[in-house]
């Protein structure tokens, strides 16, 4: 048995073993087998200690990855929203009340909410995650064009020509449309009288703005640009948790070799004295076992985030396959099926990929279970520390 005796000034590295001076010395066979069982005591101490610090890091990166989720899901709303742009026509056509005109406007997006109030509150929430998501205020405008006959406008009749559209506060402005009521209410209307040389009118443009429904609303480029960054963010921290695991994992295997191999030789030594020490031997394989599972679901994880979250334009690629196959981190033999091609809409990639918003609950769900598994393992890495602070 090769053993280091190490001063408490040494430098020592993450898989070198520690043993104070004062046990040097052995004047029987109980003395070496304390001897001994200081050695594995110090190898199975510093791997828990090796382990527990990068758990920290590791916990701190899964946090990351849950809160970088919570946005994405919320941008991934206003994107897979299936959006109905207001007309002429729909406006006629709808009840004439604020309640119906507010959801007929709230449903032609994208928009942050159904009201200027709401939109404001989201953006807020947005802002304060991160986001620069630029979403001007707009205002629906309905402009009617009649003709005259005889110099004179029949306003009941319907009009020549008609458009609906949303204008910013710059645009609104030119309009000058006063306080006039509308018919619609919430709505102020303006009239501008066209009039030939001789003053004779020969049209009428009414002009109607709802200026009670004006709403946030973002571009598709600007919500797929957050979307696509915020997908790339969670990538990258997935990647630096696997690859700071991958560390941890090369150290603890060669610790966990040192602890197997100091607890065959203490067992061939003495086989009572084994007894004692098998607990702790347990204690450490189960702690060993549990970091191996927490390593092995890092990896599942970011397999998921590769195939799910971003491809070379930043979206998933609907051209590779109509279904992805994503294995569960439960532990089972299920798996999730991942739609993303295909469907009634393959234009939109992002729609397929989010419509029956599956990707973010089982992303939700596969950060839970991580999470859950490493409580499971600081709660056996103090287990593990009680098993072994008796020794000095």
């Amino acid at each position: 048995m090769a053993t280091q005796l190490t001063s408490s000034s040494s430098t020592t590295t993450a898989t070198s073993i520690s043993v104070p001076a004062s046990a040097s010395f052995i004047g029987s066979s109980e003395d070496a087998l304390v001897l001994q069982s200081l050695v594995l005591n110090s190898t199975t101490d510093r791997l828990r200690q090796y382990i527990s610090r990068n758990l920290g890091a590791a916990g701190e990166s899964i946090l990351k990855i849950e809160k970088l989720s919570a946005t994405l899901e919320k941008l991934g709303k206003f994107i897979q929203s299936n959006w109905v742009p207001a007309t002429y026509g729909s406006l006629q056509a709808v009840d004439n009340n604020a309640a119906s005109l507010r959801a007929l406007f709230a449903q032609d997006g994208p928009n942050l909410g159904d009201s200027l109030d709401k939109s404001q509150a989201v953006l807020d929430e947005l802002t304060a995650e991160g986001v620069t998501l630029a979403a001007p205020k707009k205002t629906p405008v309905m402009t009617e064009q009649f003709t005259a006959v005889g110099g004179k406008v029949d306003f009941s009749k319907a009009p020549s020509a008609t458009s609906l559209d949303w204008r910013g506060d710059q645009e609104i402005s030119t309009i000058d449309s006063g306080a006039t009521p509308g018919t619609f209410p919430g709505s102020v209307v303006k009239t501008i009288e066209s009039r030939d040389s001789s003053g004779k009118l020969i049209s009428a443009t009414r002009i109607t703005v709802f200026v009670d429904y004006a709403n946030l609303r973002p571009r598709d480029a600007d919500l797929d640009k957050e979307f696509t960054a915020y997908s790339e963010k969670i990538k990258l921290t997935i990647d630096d948790l696997v690859l700071r695991l991958a560390d941890t994992f090369k150290n603890e295997s060669a610790l966990s070799q040192r602890v197997n191999q100091e607890s065959v030789q203490l067992k061939d030594d003495q086989e009572k004295f084994f007894e004692k020490e098998q607990e702790k031997s347990e204690n450490a394989a189960e702690f060993r076992r549990l970091f191996r599972i927490f390593y092995l679901e890092a990896n599942k994880l970011k397999m998921f985030s590769d195939k799910n979250l971003v491809s070379d334009n930043g979206i998933p690629d609907p051209s590779n396959s109509s279904s992805i196959r994503i294995p569960s981190l439960a532990g089972n033999n299920n798996s999730l099926s991942l739609n993303v091609g295909g469907g009634e809409d393959s234009s939109n990639p992002k729609k397929n990929f989010l419509e029956d918003g599956s990707t973010f609950s089982d992303l939700k769900d596969e950060i839970s279970s991580l999470k859950s598994l490493l409580s499971s393992l600081k709660k056996s890495a103090d287990g593990f520390s009680g098993s072994v602070s008796g020794v000095t």
